[in-house]
């Protein structure tokens, strides 16, 4: 923690690496003008590239090597995929970057027993039931976050 910081600067998490040191990184970047209250999140998502993870095991099982365990509703953004911080599940956050109400159901590909919406600092809020293919139905306001604790 830096010292000009009285409480705690984040989560107290070993991150080693995270300055990423001695190695090179390739970016680009675009400009793109445009004028006051500009829907610039589709322009950015066009630009977007998959979440991509690369076990590092010498296992030989039969599962594909592309794949996905959640399914996001049309129009909704996973901003977040974690661990729940008690160790009970793991937190989906969910973004809303249009100016409407966008909702559907989240699609799960592994089997989940329960599902509850949470706040962003993990307390429960309400359960949500289940859909008979074992998605998740949700509600996210505009420009807004809805989190979800999945209990596999």
């Amino acid at each position: 923690d830096p010292l000009t910081i009285i409480s705690g600067a984040g989560p107290g998490v070993p991150t080693p690496d995270a300055q990423l040191l001695e190695q090179t990184l390739e970016l680009r970047a675009a400009l793109v003008p445009h004028g006051p209250g500009a829907d610039l999140w589709p322009l950015a998502r066009a630009w977007q590239h998959p979440c991509r993870a690369f076990p590092q095991t010498r296992h030989r099982g039969t599962l594909p090597l592309t794949g996905s365990w959640i399914q996001t509703p049309a129009g909704l953004d996973m901003s977040a995929l974690k661990e729940a911080e008690d160790g009970d599940g793991v937190i989906l956050r969910l973004f809303n970057p249009g100016s409407e109400v966008r909702g559907g159901a989240v699609g799960l590909q592994l089997p989940v027993r329960s599902a509850e919406k949470v706040r962003l600092d993990e307390t429960a809020c309400g359960e949500v039931p289940l859909d008979a293919e074992g998605g998740a139905p949700v509600q996210v306001g505009p420009r807004a976050l809805h989190s979800l604790r999945l209990r596999p």
